[in-house]
């Protein structure tokens, strides 16, 4: 037995097992390609491959799905793991699932189909339709949430049943095709909490999800006390009532347990972890991760699940000797998925039994059913009966069209995201900290920086605190390769944690930013779509483009109007402060040699500008003018009962969101460099204000003109009033907030200094829950 791990048994294949397990995973999927399965399909294959299975693991699987086992938890070792895998993969995309990869997750489901037919595999939610599980999702190094730290110095996030989607099956596993990563699991048997706050825990006081898809309040331990369950998700289960001091305190104590009487399991390629979904939770320890396409390499499995046939299916094919063994009993294929079988009045046509034909090499292949069709050949008086000939030789099928072009509205779900409406809403946001439901994320594609000397714009806007000599200094034109590759990455992990958590993501149409434009006074090149905040500013379900002082910036916004006409066609408004002229004469020069904004015109940058309900904070600096502060006030008393609050000389270099964050009603976060108790803002006094503390480097700086100071790092996201993105890297600022009752999900943008932008900057969220409200009154 493994000496690194706690587990009471493990099934082991012997080497002719894996060998046959490996070949029928092979010859039923040759397509190495990436490519979208539908669960119809994903079943099938399960339920050829469960039949090369030897009888030792049939059996012992039945007896986990049927008894259970002493941890809840059953490891196979052996799966084939092929020796040319794929390198890791360092970005959430489910796209990456293919090949060696994915045969090794085909062996895994032939696994899952032993225990049994999961339930239909669509899960309905508060804000879209049905939508189809993944039955596989990467964990790596690369995608994990970690604090800043040494290797294992992770934050262990506890996953169990309540994961959205997960909660159906009875069920899953964790594959690991490279490295020795370590699981911890904990079974609902194993606590030991005090009885007062196991009663918490049994109410129903809790809900699943920030954003509140889940209304109705549920529990976290449920069942008979012999055998109880557990509902858990230490990111997203919260209380139901925000003030339930003693339900906050209940999640606070089973944490600590749960670390308690964890036990471990360090885990070999071609390991199969099997967990009881509703009597066990998991977590990972996630060292840092070296991006060196050999990070370690879980897949967290799902049996498919389709709805049943509507007519009874016909009796299962026996397997052949080649895909089991002679003393193996056949485990009983599932029904035939629903719409896989052809019509009567239709007969399929196939090859005879005996006719070798040979495997597809079109893109879509697909397998039927494993039972067997009523105008199937019948079988010969010699030998034993062949199955179909189609289970063992794919036919070609449609495949699933799935297309989502950013920038524009998607005609189905996009690969990876896991939520998508099915009916566009209109834009709804207020404030920072609502439940969030909808959110752009910027793209890092193309980022560069214009020419500084014949551009006063871009000096007031990228470096104001250098002077003209200095500036010359500076390299101009496209950021490192190595910086825009690595901040895509960081992007999609991103993308990829907002969408597990419910919330739409939208992103950016693919712009060319080098391309030159030219006006009758000017002519500039673009710069990035990186921090989608910086133009634009949502009010209610009003969307307004910000005029920006810097020419650069001016066609920017092309990248996302695609998604405003969406939100326009959806019911909201839509406008845009009046064109500038951006002439030289709106800039100047300081006596001490620094650049300056004039007053020639209306001028701001959206992100100049902090929304809290009724009350909206206007930072007058470099970035926005008092000519932009009246149209503002202005065009808002059209709006509704606005009071906007100016700023001045608080942050003059940068915009607000690096000296002030809402976290929720009554408590910000401010930068001591920027604020004191007698300068904030009057309105904000009366709340409980965070001073936060010194900044950490996220990285090392890729190169020596970075466009933020090391204060980006307190430039946060709220996904909730209770929940925060924050830069990995500020560990003291993270123990703050936790101090304070906010959960944290810590996030790496590793170039946020060099490219100017931390979580809240690279986001634009255009969907929160919540009205209009006067916070500050």
């Amino acid at each position: 037995m493994n000496r690194q791990t706690d587990l009471d048994g493990i099934v082991r294949l012997s080497p002719e097992d894996t060998r046959r397990i490996a070949a029928v995973a092979n010859e039923l999927d040759v397509d190495p390609q990436p490519r979208a399965r539908s669960a119809a399909e994903w079943a099938e294959f399960a339920a050829s491959v469960a039949t090369a299975m030897p009888a030792a693991l049939t059996q012992a699987a039945q007896r986990f799905a049927t008894d259970g086992a002493p941890n809840h938890v059953l490891v196979v070792r052996g799966l084939p793991v092929d020796e040319h895998l794929q390198p890791t993969p360092t970005a959430d995309d489910h796209r990456e699932l293919g090949g060696t990869a994915r045969r090794g997750v085909l062996a895994a489901l032939g696994v899952l189909a032993l225990l049994g037919r999961p339930p239909a595999s669509t899960t309905p939610t508060a804000s879209t339709g049905p939508r189809e599980i993944p039955v596989a999702r990467h964990i790596t190094p690369a995608l994990g949430q970690k604090r800043a730290g040494g290797p294992g110095e992770a934050v262990l996030l506890w996953r169990g049943a309540d994961i959205p989607g997960d909660a159906s099956r009875a069920h899953f596993g964790l594959l690991c095709l490279r490295g020795r990563p370590t699981t911890l699991f904990a079974t609902a048997r194993s606590l030991a909490l005090e009885a007062r706050w196991e009663q918490v825990l049994r109410d129903t006081r809790f809900v699943l999800h920030p954003n509140g898809a889940e209304p109705h309040p549920r529990t976290v331990l449920s069942g008979p006390r012999s055998d109880p369950r557990i509902g858990y998700d230490s990111l997203l289960l919260r209380p139901h009532r925000p003030d339930d001091a003693e339900a906050v305190e209940a999640l606070r104590r089973l944490a600590v347990e749960l670390r308690r009487v964890a036990r471990r399991h360090v885990l070999e390629p071609g390991d199969f972890l099997l967990v009881d979904n509703h009597r066990t939770v998991h977590a990972h320890l996630f060292p840092r991760a070296d991006r060196d396409n050999a990070d370690w390499w879980l897949s967290r499995v799902l049996a498919p699940a389709v709805p049943p046939a509507p007519t009874a299916p016909a009796a299962p094919a026996a397997p052949t000797a080649r895909h089991r063994r002679s003393t193996a009993p056949a485990p009983t294929p599932p029904a035939a998925p629903a719409g896989s079988a052809p019509p009567t009045n239709a007969p399929r046509t196939s090859a005879p039994p005996t006719t070798k034909v040979p495997p597809t090499s079109t893109p879509s292949t697909g397998v039927p059913p494993a039972s067997a069709s009523p105008t199937s050949a019948p079988p010969t008086s010699a030998g034993p009966p062949a199955p179909p000939t189609a289970a063992r030789h794919p036919a070609p099928r449609p495949a699933p069209v799935r297309t989502a072009e950013r920038g524009a509205p998607a005609s189905g779900p996009p690969p990876v995201s896991r939520q998508q409406p099915e009916k566009p809403r209109p834009a709804h946001s207020h404030d920072e900290f609502s439940p969030l439901r909808e959110v752009i994320v910027g793209d890092a594609a193309n980022a560069r920086i214009p020419d500084l000397q014949r551009d006063p714009s871009a000096w007031l806007a990228f470096y104001p605190d250098l002077t003209a000599a200095e500036l010359t200094r500076v390299r101009t034109g496209r950021f490192p390769d190595r910086v825009l590759a690595e901040t895509e990455e960081d992007l999609d992990r991103l993308v990829g944690s907002l969408r597990e958590l419910g919330v739409v993501v939208h992103r950016p149409a693919p712009v060319d930013h080098d391309l030159m434009f030219v006006t009758p006074d000017w002519s500039s090149s673009g710069v990035t779509s990186y921090c989608p905040r910086d133009l634009t500013l949502v009010l209610g379900s009003t969307i307004i483009e910000a005029p920006s002082p810097t020419r650069s910036r001016q066609h920017e916004l092309s990248a996302f109007r695609a998604l405003f006409r969406r939100y326009l066609a959806a019911g909201s408004t839509w406008i845009s402060a009046p064109r500038p002229e951006l002439r030289d004469e709106l800039y100047g020069v300081d006596d001490q040699g620094h650049p300056t904004l004039g007053e020639a015109e209306p001028a701001f940058d959206a992100a100049n500008v902090l929304r809290c309900g009724r009350d909206l904070f206007y930072q007058v600096s470099v970035s926005g003018n008092e000519a932009g502060l009246r149209w503002l006030r202005s065009v808002v008393s059209l709006l509704g009962d606005y009071r906007v609050h100016p700023m001045h000389a608080t942050c003059p270099g940068s915009h607000v969101d690096t000296a002030l964050a809402l976290i929720r009603p009554g408590l910000l976060l401010a930068n001591p460099t920027s604020f004191t108790d007698d300068t904030l803002p009057k309105p904000l006094r009366r709340w409980e204000v965070l001073w936060c503390p010194p900044m950490r480097e996220a990285a090392p700086l890729a190169t020596p003109w970075p466009l933020a100071s090391s204060w980006v790092g307190m430039n946060l996201l709220m996904v909730a009033p209770d929940l925060a993105i924050v830069d990995a890297a500020q560990g003291e600022l993270i123990a703050t907030l936790e101090r304070h009752g906010v959960r944290v999900l810590p996030h790496s943008l590793r170039h946020a200094r060099v490219l100017g932008g931390g979580f809240h900057c690279v986001t634009l969220d255009t969907v929160r829950d919540g009205e209009l409200r006067d916070y500050c009154g």
